[in-house]
């Protein structure tokens, strides 16, 4: 069943050259100074990734995480605005009710550290909240967001037809 799940979001990766190719150049508002952000785990490619390769290594990590016992969660350091674009919606909205496991995302300002893994659905689901009101993450943590699908799709399809609101608002603020 992972695996099934790796290979369709590789198939959206792979199908969407728009998304590597894109660049994601965004500010990065952090609590300190965000220099190297690696030195608190955050290696992922922010300003060159969008969030399909995100959840990709979110699914990655959470597959080395079940092998070695590691931490069930990604560090974000900072809030990225403007990173998720209205282009990346589509594949993201595809994916919220995915049962693959993968890494839950938290705050590097969070006081909560996730005990258990998340799934690439509840991660969409946070990513599309992110997109809605224009940072990321848009909240301390993905844990216990367990997310409205069927808000999620209504909001899209209001979205879609020009009847809801852009970035930067949000229907569950």
């Amino acid at each position: 069943m992972r695996r099934r799940g790796m290979v369709a979001l590789l198939a959206l990766l792979v199908g969407n050259t728009a998304v590597v190719e894109e660049p994601r150049q965004h500010p990065v508002q952090c609590p300190t100074e965000c220099g190297d952000v690696t030195r608190f785990g955050d290696t992922f490619d922010w300003q060159h990734h969008g969030p399909l390769e995100f959840l990709l290594a979110l699914q990655r990590g959470a597959e080395r995480a079940q092998a070695s016992g590691g931490f069930p969660f990604y560090t974000v350091h900072g809030s990225h605005r403007g990173w998720l674009l209205e282009s990346d919606l589509p594949q993201l909205v595809n994916l919220i009710d995915s049962p693959t496991p993968c890494l839950a995302v938290v705050s590097s300002n969070s006081s909560v550290l996730p005990s258990s893994l998340s799934t690439v659905g509840v991660e969409a689901i946070f990513l599309i909240e992110g997109y809605r009101t224009g940072r990321f993450p848009p909240a301390i943590t993905s844990a216990h967001r367990q997310g409205d699908a069927a808000e999620i799709r209504q909001w899209w399809a209001e979205t879609q037809n020009g009847r809801s609101e852009r970035p930067g608002t949000s229907l569950t603020d």
